[in-house]
């Protein structure tokens, strides 16, 4: 058997198989996304008859709420420093003065 026939049969074998995979990976997915519509929907029944807590006009979880506030908690920023926040104003005010003498020297040409 010389390269040619080995190549040719090759492709022909490769051809034949690549069908029954697909159909294979389609059928995965399929059982995969019924599979997960299914644990979802017995959640949602679930989750339905459990105590729910109103936060500021949203219907939630007990365990959501919990989580909610524990998160609000860490995310609590510290006070800004003035130091900081006049040295960034200073730095704004440089970039416009910097972008307006840029504009002047470009218009003046």
């Amino acid at each position: 058997m010389d390269f040619n026939d080995h190549l040719t049969s090759f492709i022909e074998s490769r051809e034949s198989n690549q069908p029954e995979q697909q159909v294979k990976t389609q059928n995965r997915a399929r059982e995969s996304l019924a599979k997960r519509q299914e644990e979802d929907h017995e959640r949602a029944g679930i989750e339905t008859k459990l105590e729910h807590v109103s936060v500021n006009g949203r219907w939630m979880l007990k365990k959501e709420q919990e989580l909610a506030e524990i998160t609000s908690k860490l995310a609590k920023t510290r006070p800004a420093d003035p130091e900081r926040v006049a040295y960034l104003q200073k730095l704004r005010k440089q970039l416009k003065l910097t972008a307006l003498n840029h504009e002047n020297a470009n218009s003046n040409y």
